[in-house]
C-alpha cells in the first residue's frame, strides 16, 4: 500500500543532507590535515571515516533533490512508490549507497577505540539496544523506507554508535579535556539521529528532531577539529 508523503519531506531532508555534506567535507579536510600533522592512527581512521560518511551524504542529498523535483507535480502530497520506475530506482539506489558508505565510516570510527577500552564491558548493554530496536520494528515504524535494508542499517548504526558513545563518554569522564566534550556531544547527537529515525512514524517533530540532531553532531565534531588544528 502506498504511503502519502508531504512535499516538505523532500525540502527538509534535501536541505539537511546538503548541509551535512558541506559540513562533512570540512570535517574530512580538517581530519586529513590533522592526520598529516600528527600521523596518529586515530586521526587516520577519523579522516577516512568522515570521507566515507560525507560521500554518503552527497549521494543521499542528490537523490532527495531528485525526489523533490520529481514530486513537485503532485503537490501537496504524493504517493511513495507509485511513480515512474526511474524515480524509484534513483531514490532507493541513493539510500542504499548512503547506508553502505555510512556503515563503512562508522566501522572505521569504531576502530579508533578498539584498543582503548575493554569491549566486553560495552557488550553487556547490547541486549537492551537490540530489544529496543526489535520492539520498534514490531510497532511498524521506520517510515518511509519500510523495508529490511532500512531496518538493518539503523540497527547496525545504533549498535556501532553505542560502542563509540560508550568510549567517548568514558574518555570525557576520565580525561575531562576541552576536546573530549565536543567529541562526546557530537557522537551522542549522531547516535540520536539514527535512534529517532528508527522511531519515526512520520510525525514531523520526530523527523525534524532527528535531522537537526544529525547536523548538531557534525557541527560539534567540526568545531573540535577546527580548534585542534588551530592549536596545532
Amino acid at each position: 500500500m502506498a504511503v502519502l508523503i508531504p512535499i516538505w519531506f523532500y525540502v527538509f531532508s534535501s536541505l539537511t543532507y546538503v548541509l551535512a555534506a558541506v559540513v562533512g567535507n570540512l570535517l574530512t579536510y580538517f581530519a586529513f590535515k590533522l592526520y598529516n600533522f600528527t600521523g596518529k592512527r586515530e586521526q587516520k581512521f577519523l579522516a577516512y571515516a568522515m570521507g566515507f560518511i560525507t560521500l554518503g551524504f552527497i549521494i543521499l542529498s542528490a537523490a532527495n533533490v531528485y525526489g523533490y523535483f520529481n514530486f513537485q507535480h503532485c503537490f501537496p502530497v504524493c504517493q511513495f512508490d507509485v511513480t515512474d520506475p526511474n524515480y524509484t530506482l534513483v531514490i532507493k539506489a541513493g539510500n542504499y549507497a548512503y547506508y553502505f558508505t555510512s556503515l563503512i565510516g562508522y566501522i572505521l570510527l569504531s576502530m579508533t577505540y578498539l584498543k582503548s577500552i575493554k569491549i566486553d564491558k560495552f557488550f553487556g548493554i547490547m541486549p537492551l539496544n537490540i530489544a529496543v530496536f526489535v520492539q520498534t520494528l514490531n510497532n511498524g515504524f521506520l517510515y518511509p523506507f519500510d523495508n529490511l535494508v532500512f531496518q538493518l542499517f539503523h540497527l547496525i548504526a545504533i549498535v556501532i554508535l553505542a560502542y563509540i558513545n560508550f568510549n567517548t563518554i568514558t574518555n570525557y569522564l576520565v580525561l575531562k579535556t576541552k576536546n573530549s566534550f565536543p567529541v562526546m556531544l557530537g557522537f551522542l547527537f549522531i547516535g540520536s539521529y539514527h535512534f529517532l529515525m528508527a522511531l519515526t512514524p512520520f510525525k514531523p517533530i520526530i523527523f525534524a528532531a532527528a535531522h537537526l540532531s544529525l547536523l548538531a553532531g557534525l557541527v560539534s565534531l567540526l568545531w573540535m577539529l577546527v580548534q585542534v588544528n588551530r592549536r596545532g
